[in-house]
């Protein structure tokens, strides 16, 4: 009897001592957030995008309007022309 009182005195009594030190540990600590830089190849400051920058050209042929996608970040078409506006003819 005298074994379970004194085993549960010492699990409390630790368990205590860890949530004390775990709580003591973290009042005082201050972080601050560190800004992150990329560099270019060249060794530059900037910004690298991690999508392709796709938007429409457009052009028109014989008064009708047309639109293509075309990938900037790489250089090349996607897909076909598109008529989107018909003109007066």
């Amino acid at each position: 009897m005298i074994k379970k009182i004194f085993k549960k005195k010492i699990l409390v009594g630790i368990s205590t001592l860890a949530v004390l030190v775990t709580m003591a540990g973290t009042c005082n600590m201050v972080t601050y957030a560190k800004e992150n830089v990329m560099l270019s190849a060249s060794g530059d400051e900037g910004i690298v995008p991690h999508s392709d920058i796709i938007e429409y050209r457009y052009k028109v042929i014989n008064g009708d309007l047309y639109r293509r996608l075309y990938n900037y970040t790489q250089e090349y078409w996607i897909g076909e022309w598109e008529l989107i506006l018909e003109g007066n003819h």
